[in-house]
């Protein structure tokens, strides 16, 4: 999969933004010790942000805002990756045709790690576009050349079993698809989900995290 893939398999903007809150919620359910996704509901003005982080500095970052919906993601190890070809800078043609209003994400410093704008993977969608958008980057060929692949497989797979799967195996859980299916749906959080995804948790604080969130409860 790559970046190409990923354009034609994500949701429309606000159902993109609903379904990062929900993987946020259900790993804050499963594993609040130490998880990866996270969501900002005021990360500024009339902007959210969404990221995955695998704790090793890869991941993507998600903004949206009144403009639309901006992601970056990145993978050191990708042959995408500066780090990799041997680059001072991202892949040539990554973010050709990236809308002005989106421009300063790449610019300015948030996303940059060594002064480079870490991006392996770049799409954008404008808030009246009728898809997902992309530069024209060379991509090299082999499995999973920019990252794509492992870091937006939940984002392109929505389906709930599939999460529940791998949620049991990885953590030794017995998590229900039908409680994973509510929360993907945005259903108001109820102690009967929290303890059907994880009896161990306290339903006081994940009530808390979702607050912090935006989930409803």
């Amino acid at each position: 999969m790559t970046v190409v893939d990923v354009a034609k398999q994500l949701p429309e903007i606000a159902a993109l933004r609903d379904h990062c809150r929900a993987l946020t919620m259900l790993d804050i359910i499963i594993n609040r010790a130490e998880y990866h996704y996270s969501f900002r509901p005021a990360w500024g003005p009339d902007h959210q942000l969404a990221e995955l982080d695998s704790g090793c500095g890869d991941g993507w970052s998600i903004v949206f805002g009144p403009d639309g919906a901006f992601i970056r993601g990145f993978d050191h190890e990708s042959k995408m990756s500066p780090y990799v070809f041997g680059a001072p800078t991202i892949r040539p043609g990554l973010i050709d045709g990236l809308p002005d209003e989106f421009r300063h994400y790449v610019m300015g410093n948030v996303f940059r790690i060594d002064r480079r704008f870490a991006a392996t993977v770049c799409l954008w969608r404008r808030r009246d576009d009728d898809r997902w958008r992309h530069g024209n980057p060379e991509i090299p060929d082999g499995l999973d050349p920019d990252g794509s692949g492992w870091m937006f497989e939940y984002l392109v797979d929505r389906d709930p079993a599939k999460y529940a799967r791998t949620a049991s195996t990885v953590h030794a859980l017995e998590v229900s698809a039908e409680a994973v299916g509510q929360v993907y749906a945005s259903t108001p959080l109820t102690d009967e989900i929290i303890q059907a995804i994880n009896p161990d948790e306290s339903v006081d604080t994940v009530r808390a995290a979702a607050e912090r969130i935006g989930y409803p409860i």
